[in-house]
């Protein structure tokens, strides 16, 4: 008996590493603006994890823009009618495809234009594993761009990964 449990349990720890292997397992990407290539918009996708990811999209939501736009519809006599218009300035749908693991891929975004001294993204990913969301934020303090790259489940919001570089101002850590 105890014999037929261990070679169960291989069984089954062999059948998970083969379902992790063709649906990406706990894998996950996260996206990063490349300051240093401005003016050219950079938003380089990047692998994290120990399976290959199939089938990513990205949306990508410019809370920045965002914002503005919200105090716009608030004193704009169009208000609520301006909610296509926004959609359209502050969403944008990336394919990104797959990711090997230790792998990234670049692409041209206009989310990943900086205006100023900030940027701040919230991206939904979708991959053949699942869902997840990552919270970018983007800050240049005495000359240094730190950011903060926080990925969470979904649904859950459990913290998957925090890339927070030492510096970046606690207060402004995307939630």
């Amino acid at each position: 008996m105890e014999k037929a449990n261990r070679d169960f349990g291989a069984t089954m720890g062999g059948l998970r590493e083969t379902v992790s292997a063709s649906t990406g397992g706990d894998s996950l990407a996260y996206i990063i603006v490349r300051p240093e290539a401005q003016p050219s918009p950079i938003l380089t996708a990047v692998h994290s994890g120990r399976y290959a990811l199939l089938n990513i999209t990205a949306n990508i939501i410019d809370l920045d823009k965002s914002s503005k736009w919200a105090k716009r519809m608030l004193t704009d006599p169009q208000g609520l009618g301006l909610m296509n218009q926004m959609a359209v300035d502050t969403m944008e749908w990336i394919n990104i495809g797959d990711l090997n693991p230790r792998s990234s891929r670049a692409f041209t975004s206009r989310a990943a234009y900086i205006e100023g001294d900030q940027r701040n993204l919230l991206v939904g990913f979708n991959a053949r594993n699942g869902a997840w969301t990552e919270h970018y934020g983007l800050r240049k303090i005495n000359g240094r761009w730190l950011q903060s790259v926080r990925v969470f489940s979904n649904p859950g919001n459990k913290k998957l990964l925090d890339l927070t570089d030492p510096g970046y101002p606690a207060e402004t850590n995307p939630q």
